[in-house]
């Protein structure tokens, strides 16, 4: 095979060129794919962090999870009971945060990839 052979069978057309639109909404994708994994991770690293310091502390510190707070309830079983509150909060936090950061991101980013086909559909491509 020759060496200037196109090594594939489409190589020879000329590299397609990015309207300003295009990398325009490029960068919206960057900034909704950077939002949702910062929201993603916080609020994932806020439960997990919650329960593993949970068991750190009734692995290596069973003397302070011992220790009683009021009415026969000790450190770590309140602890434990906090751990389903806490989940929910996170969860909670998450769909707020969602709504207000992430959600109108996406918005932006499915009107822009809309109104992309609309002219692309109105070119006759």
């Amino acid at each position: 095979m020759p060496s200037d052979a196109p090594s594939h069978p489409h190589s020879f057309l000329p590299p397609r060129r990015q309207s300003p639109q295009t990398r325009s909404t490029t960068g919206d994708v960057r900034r909704l794919r950077s939002a949702y994994r910062l929201l993603r991770s916080s609020m994932t690293l806020t439960a997990l962090g919650y329960l593993v310091l949970l068991l750190l502390l009734s692995g290596f510190a069973p003397d302070v999870m011992d220790t009683e707070l009021f009415l026969g309830l000790n450190l770590g079983l309140l602890m434990g009971l906090l751990q389903l509150p806490v989940a929910l909060l996170a969860v909670i936090a998450y769909e707020r945060l969602a709504q207000r950061n992430v959600d109108p991101l996406a918005d932006g980013v499915r009107a822009a990839a809309a109104q992309q086909d609309e002219t692309v559909e109105g070119r006759g491509w």
